[in-house]
Protein backbone atom coordinates (compact mmCIF):
# COMPACT_ATOMS: atom_id res chain seq x y z
CA UNK A 1 0.00 0.00 0.00
CA UNK A 2 1.26 3.49 -0.84
CA UNK A 3 2.09 6.06 1.78
CA UNK A 4 -0.94 8.10 0.67
CA UNK A 5 -3.17 5.06 1.01
CA UNK A 6 -1.96 4.41 4.56
CA UNK A 7 -2.66 8.01 5.49
CA UNK A 8 -6.18 7.77 4.10
CA UNK A 9 -6.85 4.63 6.18
CA UNK A 10 -5.57 6.32 9.35
CA UNK A 11 -7.77 9.37 8.73
CA UNK A 12 -10.83 7.16 8.19
CA UNK A 13 -10.14 5.21 11.36
CA UNK A 14 -9.69 8.43 13.34
CA UNK A 15 -12.95 9.99 12.20
CA UNK A 16 -14.75 6.69 12.63
CA UNK A 17 -13.58 6.61 16.24
CA UNK A 18 -14.73 10.20 16.82
CA UNK A 19 -18.12 9.54 15.21
CA UNK A 20 -18.67 6.44 17.34
CA UNK A 21 -17.38 7.97 20.58
CA UNK A 22 -19.73 7.55 23.53
CA UNK A 23 -21.31 10.93 24.39
CA UNK A 24 -20.47 12.36 27.78
CA UNK A 25 -23.33 11.77 30.21
CA UNK A 26 -24.08 15.11 31.84
CA UNK A 27 -26.64 14.96 34.65
CA UNK A 28 -26.95 18.15 36.67
CA UNK A 29 -29.00 19.01 39.79
CA UNK A 30 -32.48 20.51 39.56
CA UNK A 31 -33.99 22.79 42.20
CA UNK A 32 -37.66 22.76 43.16
CA UNK A 33 -39.61 25.78 41.94
CA UNK A 34 -36.80 27.11 39.75
CA UNK A 35 -36.44 27.33 35.97
CA UNK A 36 -33.25 25.30 36.07
CA UNK A 37 -32.77 25.06 32.30
CA UNK A 38 -32.48 28.86 31.99
CA UNK A 39 -30.34 29.29 35.11
CA UNK A 40 -26.90 30.77 34.55
CA UNK A 41 -24.95 27.68 35.78
CA UNK A 42 -26.80 25.42 33.33
CA UNK A 43 -26.45 27.81 30.40
CA UNK A 44 -22.72 28.24 31.09
CA UNK A 45 -22.30 24.46 31.41
CA UNK A 46 -23.97 23.91 28.04
CA UNK A 47 -21.78 26.62 26.47
CA UNK A 48 -18.66 24.89 27.83
CA UNK A 49 -19.73 21.50 26.53
CA UNK A 50 -20.42 22.91 23.06
CA UNK A 51 -17.03 24.62 23.01
CA UNK A 52 -15.29 21.42 24.13
CA UNK A 53 -16.12 19.73 20.82
CA UNK A 54 -17.03 16.51 22.65
CA UNK A 55 -20.37 14.76 22.09
CA UNK A 56 -22.61 14.95 25.14
CA UNK A 57 -26.11 14.23 26.42
CA UNK A 58 -27.36 16.69 29.02
CA UNK A 59 -30.32 16.32 31.37
CA UNK A 60 -31.43 17.35 34.88
CA UNK A 61 -31.51 14.88 37.76
CA UNK A 62 -34.99 13.41 38.15
CA UNK A 63 -35.53 14.91 41.62
CA UNK A 64 -34.82 18.30 43.17
CA UNK A 65 -32.10 18.35 45.82
CA UNK A 66 -30.14 20.64 48.12
CA UNK A 67 -26.36 21.12 47.97
CA UNK A 68 -25.55 18.58 50.67
CA UNK A 69 -27.43 15.82 48.88
CA UNK A 70 -25.90 16.77 45.53
CA UNK A 71 -22.39 16.52 47.02
CA UNK A 72 -23.18 13.15 48.56
CA UNK A 73 -24.54 11.68 45.31
CA UNK A 74 -21.69 13.14 43.26
CA UNK A 75 -19.08 11.79 45.65
CA UNK A 76 -20.60 8.31 45.37
CA UNK A 77 -19.62 8.41 41.69
CA UNK A 78 -22.37 6.04 40.56
CA UNK A 79 -23.31 8.13 37.53
CA UNK A 80 -26.76 9.18 38.76
CA UNK A 81 -25.49 12.75 39.08
CA UNK A 82 -22.36 13.65 37.13
CA UNK A 83 -21.83 17.39 37.69
CA UNK A 84 -22.88 20.03 40.21
CA UNK A 85 -21.70 23.48 41.31
CA UNK A 86 -20.80 24.78 44.77
CA UNK A 87 -18.85 27.51 46.46
CA UNK A 88 -15.47 25.86 46.81
CA UNK A 89 -13.60 24.79 49.91
CA UNK A 90 -10.50 22.74 50.69
CA UNK A 91 -12.71 19.83 51.73
CA UNK A 92 -14.76 19.84 48.51
CA UNK A 93 -11.62 20.04 46.37
CA UNK A 94 -10.24 16.95 48.10
CA UNK A 95 -13.41 14.85 47.92
CA UNK A 96 -14.45 15.82 44.39
CA UNK A 97 -12.70 16.95 41.19
CA UNK A 98 -13.04 20.74 40.72
CA UNK A 99 -13.02 22.55 37.40
CA UNK A 100 -10.88 25.48 38.52
CA UNK A 101 -12.37 28.23 36.40
CA UNK A 102 -14.72 30.39 38.54
CA UNK A 103 -18.23 30.21 37.08
CA UNK A 104 -19.29 33.61 38.43
CA UNK A 105 -15.78 35.07 38.02
CA UNK A 106 -15.63 35.52 41.80
CA UNK A 107 -18.69 37.77 41.84
CA UNK A 108 -20.18 35.84 44.77
CA UNK A 109 -17.26 37.08 46.87
CA UNK A 110 -18.60 40.64 46.47
CA UNK A 111 -20.93 40.89 49.45
CA UNK A 112 -23.48 43.58 50.15
CA UNK A 113 -25.43 43.72 53.40
CA UNK A 114 -29.00 43.23 54.41
CA UNK A 115 -29.53 45.45 57.45
CA UNK A 116 -32.20 46.94 59.67
CA UNK A 117 -32.98 50.16 57.79
CA UNK A 118 -32.63 52.23 60.97
CA UNK A 119 -28.91 51.33 61.05
CA UNK A 120 -27.92 52.85 57.71
CA UNK A 121 -26.18 55.84 59.42
CA UNK A 122 -24.03 53.32 61.34
CA UNK A 123 -22.79 51.81 58.08
CA UNK A 124 -22.39 55.18 56.38
CA UNK A 125 -19.69 55.86 58.99
CA UNK A 126 -17.77 52.64 58.15
CA UNK A 127 -14.57 53.40 56.22
CA UNK A 128 -12.37 50.34 56.94
CA UNK A 129 -12.79 46.68 57.89
CA UNK A 130 -11.75 47.61 61.45
CA UNK A 131 -14.89 49.74 61.68
CA UNK A 132 -16.95 46.56 61.27
CA UNK A 133 -15.30 44.82 64.24
CA UNK A 134 -17.76 46.11 66.90
CA UNK A 135 -20.75 45.04 64.78
CA UNK A 136 -22.41 41.61 64.63
CA UNK A 137 -22.69 39.78 61.30
CA UNK A 138 -25.28 37.04 60.77
CA UNK A 139 -24.69 33.88 58.70
CA UNK A 140 -26.29 30.51 58.15
CA UNK A 141 -25.25 27.50 60.18
CA UNK A 142 -22.41 25.54 58.59
CA UNK A 143 -21.66 28.10 55.88
CA UNK A 144 -18.00 28.46 54.87
CA UNK A 145 -18.41 32.25 55.05
CA UNK A 146 -18.52 32.00 58.86
CA UNK A 147 -14.86 30.98 59.00
CA UNK A 148 -13.88 33.56 56.38
CA UNK A 149 -15.50 36.43 58.29
CA UNK A 150 -14.21 35.24 61.68
CA UNK A 151 -10.72 34.88 60.19
CA UNK A 152 -10.82 38.60 59.40
CA UNK A 153 -11.63 39.44 63.01
CA UNK A 154 -15.34 40.04 62.46
CA UNK A 155 -17.97 39.00 65.00
CA UNK A 156 -20.39 36.41 63.62
CA UNK A 157 -23.53 34.74 64.95
CA UNK A 158 -25.26 31.87 63.15
CA UNK A 159 -28.79 30.53 62.85
CA UNK A 160 -30.99 28.60 60.47
CA UNK A 161 -31.35 30.46 57.17
CA UNK A 162 -35.05 31.35 57.53
CA UNK A 163 -34.47 32.69 61.05
CA UNK A 164 -31.81 35.18 59.99
CA UNK A 165 -34.28 37.66 58.51
CA UNK A 166 -36.50 38.10 61.59
CA UNK A 167 -33.35 38.29 63.71
CA UNK A 168 -32.08 41.17 61.60
CA UNK A 169 -35.51 42.77 61.48
CA UNK A 170 -35.69 42.67 65.30
CA UNK A 171 -32.18 44.05 65.88
CA UNK A 172 -30.55 40.77 66.98
CA UNK A 173 -27.68 41.34 64.57
CA UNK A 174 -26.35 44.29 62.61
CA UNK A 175 -25.78 42.98 59.07
CA UNK A 176 -26.20 39.90 56.91
CA UNK A 177 -23.57 39.74 54.11
CA UNK A 178 -25.15 38.42 50.91
CA UNK A 179 -24.01 37.82 47.35
CA UNK A 180 -24.89 40.60 44.91
CA UNK A 181 -27.28 38.25 43.09
CA UNK A 182 -29.03 37.32 46.36
CA UNK A 183 -29.71 40.43 48.46
CA UNK A 184 -32.49 42.15 46.49
CA UNK A 185 -34.30 38.88 45.75
CA UNK A 186 -34.23 38.01 49.46
CA UNK A 187 -35.43 41.49 50.42
CA UNK A 188 -38.37 41.10 48.06
CA UNK A 189 -39.23 37.67 49.44
CA UNK A 190 -38.60 38.10 53.18
CA UNK A 191 -39.27 41.84 53.47
CA UNK A 192 -43.03 41.36 53.43
CA UNK A 193 -42.96 39.87 56.93
CA UNK A 194 -39.88 41.82 58.06
CA UNK A 195 -40.62 45.46 57.18
CA UNK A 196 -37.46 46.88 58.79
CA UNK A 197 -35.16 45.09 56.33
CA UNK A 198 -33.21 47.04 53.71
CA UNK A 199 -30.19 46.64 51.47
CA UNK A 200 -27.29 48.69 52.85
CA UNK A 201 -26.49 51.49 50.38
CA UNK A 202 -22.76 52.25 50.46
CA UNK A 203 -20.49 49.25 51.17
CA UNK A 204 -19.20 46.09 49.52
CA UNK A 205 -17.23 43.50 51.50
CA UNK A 206 -14.99 41.59 49.10
CA UNK A 207 -13.05 38.37 49.55
CA UNK A 208 -11.75 35.77 47.06
CA UNK A 209 -14.56 33.28 46.61
CA UNK A 210 -15.08 30.91 43.71
CA UNK A 211 -17.97 28.72 42.67
CA UNK A 212 -16.77 25.76 40.60
CA UNK A 213 -18.28 22.94 38.64
CA UNK A 214 -17.43 19.67 40.41
CA UNK A 215 -17.47 16.10 39.10
CA UNK A 216 -16.60 12.84 40.84
CA UNK A 217 -12.92 12.11 41.41
CA UNK A 218 -13.02 9.37 38.77
CA UNK A 219 -14.70 11.34 35.96
CA UNK A 220 -11.62 12.82 34.29
CA UNK A 221 -13.24 12.94 30.83
CA UNK A 222 -16.14 15.17 31.89
CA UNK A 223 -13.83 17.34 34.01
CA UNK A 224 -11.49 17.93 31.05
CA UNK A 225 -14.34 18.67 28.64
CA UNK A 226 -15.85 21.31 30.95
CA UNK A 227 -12.43 22.84 31.72
CA UNK A 228 -11.36 23.00 28.08
CA UNK A 229 -14.73 24.32 26.98
CA UNK A 230 -14.78 27.08 29.60
CA UNK A 231 -11.24 28.10 28.64
CA UNK A 232 -12.22 28.20 24.95
CA UNK A 233 -15.36 30.23 25.72
CA UNK A 234 -13.32 32.70 27.77
CA UNK A 235 -10.74 33.00 24.99
CA UNK A 236 -13.36 33.83 22.34
CA UNK A 237 -15.42 36.09 24.64
CA UNK A 238 -18.62 34.01 24.74
CA UNK A 239 -18.16 33.25 28.47
CA UNK A 240 -17.95 36.98 29.25
CA UNK A 241 -20.90 37.74 26.96
CA UNK A 242 -23.14 35.27 28.83
CA UNK A 243 -21.90 36.53 32.21
CA UNK A 244 -22.67 40.15 31.33
CA UNK A 245 -26.04 39.53 29.66
CA UNK A 246 -27.72 36.86 31.80
CA UNK A 247 -30.71 38.47 33.57
CA UNK A 248 -29.81 37.08 37.01
CA UNK A 249 -26.42 38.79 36.86
CA UNK A 250 -27.07 41.88 34.73
CA UNK A 251 -30.16 42.82 36.74
CA UNK A 252 -28.38 42.41 40.07
CA UNK A 253 -25.34 44.42 39.00
CA UNK A 254 -27.55 47.27 37.82
CA UNK A 255 -29.29 47.45 41.20
CA UNK A 256 -26.15 46.98 43.30
CA UNK A 257 -24.01 49.69 41.58
CA UNK A 258 -20.70 48.14 42.69
CA UNK A 259 -18.60 50.93 41.20
CA UNK A 260 -20.38 53.46 43.43
CA UNK A 261 -19.76 51.58 46.68
CA UNK A 262 -16.84 51.66 49.12
CA UNK A 263 -14.96 48.38 48.80
CA UNK A 264 -13.68 46.70 51.98
CA UNK A 265 -11.34 43.76 51.33
CA UNK A 266 -10.54 40.74 53.51
CA UNK A 267 -8.70 37.49 52.80
CA UNK A 268 -10.20 34.02 52.44
CA UNK A 269 -8.09 31.75 54.62
CA UNK A 270 -9.95 28.68 53.33
CA UNK A 271 -8.79 29.13 49.75
CA UNK A 272 -6.39 26.46 48.49
CA UNK A 273 -3.09 27.37 46.79
CA UNK A 274 -4.40 25.88 43.54
CA UNK A 275 -7.44 28.17 43.58
CA UNK A 276 -5.33 31.20 44.48
CA UNK A 277 -3.22 30.45 41.39
CA UNK A 278 -6.15 31.00 38.98
CA UNK A 279 -5.12 33.71 36.47
CA UNK A 280 -6.30 37.22 37.36
CA UNK A 281 -8.28 37.72 34.15
CA UNK A 282 -10.86 35.16 35.27
CA UNK A 283 -11.84 37.28 38.30
CA UNK A 284 -14.39 40.11 38.15
CA UNK A 285 -13.28 43.25 40.02
CA UNK A 286 -16.43 45.37 39.74
CA UNK A 287 -14.41 48.47 38.87
CA UNK A 288 -13.99 49.36 42.55
CA UNK A 289 -11.09 50.86 44.45
CA UNK A 290 -10.75 49.24 47.85
CA UNK A 291 -9.55 49.56 51.43
CA UNK A 292 -8.76 47.02 54.13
Amino acid sequence: MSRLGCFAVIVCLFWGTVANAEPLRVVYPAEAGRDTANAYPVQLLELALRKSGKPYEMQPFQESMNEARARSILEAGDGNLTVAWFGTSRDFEQRLRPVRIPMYRGLLGHRIFLINKAKQPLFSAVKTVADLHPLLALQGQGWSDVEILAGAGLNVDTARYNNLFPMLNGGRGDYFPRGVTEAFAELEHFGLNNPNLAVEEELTLVYPFAMFYFVSRSDVALHDAIRDGLAAAFADGSFQALFESHPAIAGALKKVRLNQRRKLTIDNLLMTPETRAIPAEYWYDGGQAGTK
